[in-house]
């Protein structure tokens, strides 16, 4: 006699269920940040004095490093590795031949200085003090290798000399930007806190309202 096939039904446990959430909530986090990358870079000014446009790419980075810590590298990677895949996420568009251009320097660096600067951020409420000093950190590293790559970038096409090279880097790739970054991560700061206070403002609400419906 053949025996009937069974029937297996997956248990769901609670860990099981603790691990779909915390993927769910990765793939929000990821997908929202390359949101808010990619419209930050779409916002921008182009200015005669230098290969770099002004957006709000900085206040954007800021903003994730307050909201999620040293873990926002992972989302801000994504959106890098979207956009040297193809997709148009850059300020001037995306793709593998981006890794030429005068600017992926400092795209290079969005990485490296969160990864630096979320070292700095303890966990818990957000002070000024500390964000100003990790959202510092977060732009310095991003200067840095920013110039950086513009200085080589400054040699190999324009044929200047190393020297003329970096100091032509620093005066069109960082002087400029220093106050209107420096606002935009003073911005940053309560922006984040209000996202905070938002969130746990809904948490509040919507679990009164089950519990009201519970009664």
């Amino acid at each position: 006699m053949q025996r009937k096939k069974q029937l297996v039904v997956p248990v769901i446990t609670a860990r099981s269920r603790g691990r779909l959430r915390a993927t769910l909530r990765e793939l929000v986090y990821a997908a929202t940040s390359v949101l808010a990358l990619s419209l930050s870079a779409r916002i921008k000014v182009i200015a005669p004095f230098t290969p770099v446009p002004f957006t709000l790419q900085t206040m954007a980075l800021h903003y994730l490093l307050f909201m999620h810590g040293a873990r926002a590298w992972r989302y801000i990677a994504t959106y890098i590795l979207l956009g040297l895949a193809g997709l148009p996420v850059f300020a001037y568009g995306g793709g593998l031949a981006y890794v030429l251009s005068p600017t992926f320097g400092y795209i290079a660096g969005f990485v490296v200085g969160t990864l630096i600067a979320g070292k700095l951020l303890p966990e818990g409420t957000l002070s000024a003090r500390r964000g100003l000093l990790a959202g510092s950190a977060q732009l310095m590293t991003i200067y840095a290798l920013g110039a950086s790559w513009l200085a080589t970038w400054y040699v190999l096409v324009r044929g200047i000399s190393p020297l003329q090279a970096f100091l032509t880097a620093v005066v069109t790739g960082i002087m400029p930007f220093v106050l209107w970054d420096a606002v935009k991560l003073c911005l940053a700061i309560p922006l984040s806190r209000l996202t905070v206070a938002a969130y746990y403002a809904l948490l509040r609400r919507l679990r009164s309202s089950s519990l009201l419906r519970q009664h």
